[in-house]
């Protein structure tokens, strides 16, 4: 069973720093089948979605049965303890099978963010609901404009917060909401409930209709200050390097999947008497595709691996490999509908979801364009990759 060949996996071997290890191999080639079994056979193909549906129970088999939502997560605070290289196969295949769960939003954003903060109490009394999936949580970053950030007022000891948070990915499902939030002009990092008085989340509507996105609005809200008054960007700053390396793994799967289904295309469909995938053009679309994505693996596989160097390695790594997947999951998305011709234009052809995801990516966390500004400044000063 899938479930049976993931569990042995995760608990059987305990956290080691195998993103070095060429010998693990067999295990990440093991992992990757089981997770590939399951999504094939519980997700099947993806199709159109509201955005505020997801899959509960499927959500909960992941959770309890395959250990994936505390995969990275510790043991001590409840989780399996992998590194960052092997969980980089578990967004590879949930890429590639573009699976409308919260977990980019609750294991890529909240739970790292948790994790980048010294703040044991916080992180004992939170992470074990993240790692066993009893909770969803979500992090929230970008404020209405700059001119009106979200604020925090201290009154006897306790926070309450009062502002706007947009773009918050899958908050409509989230149990945990991690906001920030000024502090007398400085930035902290504080957990919301998400069920607590105050709060208001509404979906918005985007381009990817596989990821659940929404506002939030809080008056007079409850919040508990994860960390330090004024040190949130630090923290944020090396959660934002783990979860570019966890989406350039992620698009690493979506653009195989898009190879995947030209080439299987370009082989049964048949014009002029001959497969499509014998003319030259279709030929060249397929073969730049493969570059990409090898290019892309290569990449991420780096920053999956920088996670055990230096910040600014990880920085570095992780900046690159986002840029070029972010970059080339677009391209091979489009030239995918392209050689699928009319079908690849239909609503019910994942083709399109793929174009929407890769296009909604782009604007995720921040742009290639300024990704690849952040790679050649860490290059002049001299910083490489491990």
């Amino acid at each position: 069973m899938p479930s049976e060949g993931i569990r042995m996996h995760t608990r059987a071997k305990p956290h080691q720093n195998r993103g070095a290890d060429r010998s693990a191999g067999t295990d990440v080639d093991l992992l990757r089948s089981v997770l590939r079994e399951f999504c094939d056979a519980q997700m099947g193909a993806p199709q159109p979605r509201a955005a505020a549906d997801y899959d509960r129970a499927l959500w909960r088999r992941m959770a309890r049965e395959l250990d994936l939502t505390g995969f990275s997560i510790p043991a001590e605070y409840g989780g399996a303890g992998f590194s960052w290289s092997e969980h980089a196969v578990v967004f590879e295949e949930l890429g590639r099978s573009l699976t409308s769960l919260p977990y980019f939003a609750s294991v890529a954003l909240a739970t790292t963010a948790l994790l980048c903060t010294p703040d044991e109490a916080a992180k004992t009394r939170y992470l074990p609901g993240l790692a066993d999936g009893s909770r969803v949580g979500a992090l929230a970053v970008a404020d209405d404009t700059a001119d009106a950030p979200v604020t925090a007022t201290c009154t006897r000891g306790a926070f309450r917060l009062r502002g706007h948070k947009l773009f918050v990915l899958d908050a409509q499902h989230a149990d945990l909401l991690l906001v920030t939030a000024q502090v007398n002009r400085a930035c902290a990092l504080f957990a919301v409930e998400a069920s607590a008085p105050g709060v208001l989340i509404e979906p918005m509507n985007t381009l990817d209709l596989t990821r659940g996105t929404a506002q939030i609005t809080m008056n007079e809200v409850a919040a508990e200050l994860v960390g330090e008054i004024g040190a949130a960007p630090r923290y944020l700053r090396r959660a934002r390097d783990l979860a570019n390396s966890a989406l350039s793994a992620e698009q690493v799967g979506g653009i195989e999947r898009c190879l995947e289904l030209s080439a299987g295309y370009a082989v049964d469909r048949h014009q002029f008497g001959r497969p499509i995938g014998s003319f030259q053009a279709i030929k060249h679309k397929c073969v730049d595709m493969l570059i990409q994505l090898e290019l892309a693996r290569a990449l991420s596989a780096d920053a999956c691996e920088a996670t055990i160097a230096g910040e600014n390695t990880l920085s570095l790594a992780a900046s690159a490999a986002c840029a070029y997947a972010t970059t080339a999951y677009q391209s091979v998305a489009a030239e995918t509908i392209q050689v699928h011709g009319g079908i690849g234009f239909t609503w019910e052809h994942e083709a399109h979801l793929h174009f929407r995801r890769a296009r909604a990516n782009a604007a995720l966390h921040t742009s290639p364009r300024h990704l690849r500004e952040t790679v050649a400044e860490l290059c002049t000063q001299g910083d490489t990759v491990a």
